[in-house]
C-alpha cells in the first residue's frame, strides 16, 4: 500500500513539474504556443512559352512550323499553363492558322485540361489577317468553328461529304469573279472527291476529329482578282 501511495505521488509531482516548466516557456514566448513544424508540400504550376516562327506558313516553312507545333502540342498535354508569343511573326498564311485549330480541336476532343494563352503580332498587316480569318474571335469566344466575317474569305468545315458546302464555294467564286456555275462545274465535283476522300481515310483512333476545312479567298496579282481555294483534312 505504501509503495503505491509512493507511486501515486511521484507520478503526481512529475506531472506537476512539467506543468510549471510547460507555463515557464509559455511566459518566456509572450504567451505563444510554438506550434510543431509542420511539412507543407508545395505545388508548382509549370509555366511554357513557346515562340511561333517568322514565316509562320506550312507551305514555305513547314520543319519550323510542324516543329512549332509539335512542341506546342506537348507542352499542352503535360505542362497545363503555355503562353504563346506571335509577336515575331512577319509573313503568315491560313495552312498555319487552320492547322494550329485543328490541333486544339483535338486536344479538347480528348478533355484534356489546359491554360493557352498568348501575345499578338507587332506587325499590322499579319495581325489584320487574323482578324479576317475569325482566328480571334474563335479564341477569344466560344464558338466551336472558325468563321470569317470579312466578305472576301470563306472558312467552312465539317467531316461528311457536303454538297451544299460545296456549292456555297463554287457561288461564292461566281459572284466575286463574274463566272457561270459551268465555269466552277470542275471545282464542285473535285471539292465532293476530296470530302469523300477524307470520310474513307478518317482515323479509326477516336483521340482524332476527322475533319475537313475548306478555304477561299479573293485575292489579286496586281492585275487581275482570283480567288484562291485551299482544302485541309
Amino acid at each position: 500500500m505504501k509503495n503505491k501511495i509512493w507511486h501515486i505521488r511521484n507520478y503526481n509531482r512529475k506531472k506537476f513539474e512539467h506543468e510549471i516548466k510547460r507555463r515557464r516557456i509559455r511566459k518566456q514566448n509572450h504567451g505563444n504556443i510554438v506550434p510543431k513544424e509542420k511539412k507543407i508540400e508545395e505545388k508548382t504550376k509549370y509555366f511554357d512559352i513557346k515562340y511561333t516562327p517568322i514565316c509562320f506558313d506550312l507551305l514555305q516553312n513547314t520543319e519550323e512550323c510542324i516543329s512549332f507545333f509539335n512542341e506546342l502540342n506537348d507542352s499542352l498535354i503535360h505542362s497545363t499553363v503555355v503562353k504563346v508569343n506571335m509577336r515575331a511573326i512577319l509573313q503568315i498564311d491560313i495552312s498555319a492558322i487552320i492547322f494550329y485549330i485543328s490541333m486544339l480541336k483535338n486536344l479538347r476532343h480528348r478533355k484534356l485540361t489546359y491554360s493557352l494563352s498568348g501575345l499578338l503580332p507587332t506587325d499590322e498587316n499579319v495581325l489584320t489577317y487574323l482578324r479576317k480569318t475569325g482566328f480571334l474571335k474563335y479564341f477569344k469566344s466560344n464558338v466551336k468553328s472558325i468563321n470569317s466575317s470579312d466578305e472576301n474569305i470563306m472558312i467552312k468545315e465539317g467531316n461528311i461529304v457536303l454538297g451544299a458546302i460545296a456549292g456555297q464555294v463554287c457561288s461564292f467564286i461566281q459572284e466575286k469573279l463574274n463566272k457561270s456555275q459551268q465555269d466552277t462545274k470542275l471545282l464542285y465535283k473535285m471539292i465532293i472527291e476530296l470530302m469523300d476522300n477524307t470520310k474513307s481515310h478518317a482515323y479509326k483512333n477516336s483521340q482524332y476529329v476527322n475533319n475537313w476545312y475548306l478555304y477561299a479567298e479573293i485575292q489579286n496579282n496586281g492585275n487581275n482578282n482570283f480567288v484562291r481555294v485551299c482544302f485541309f483534312d
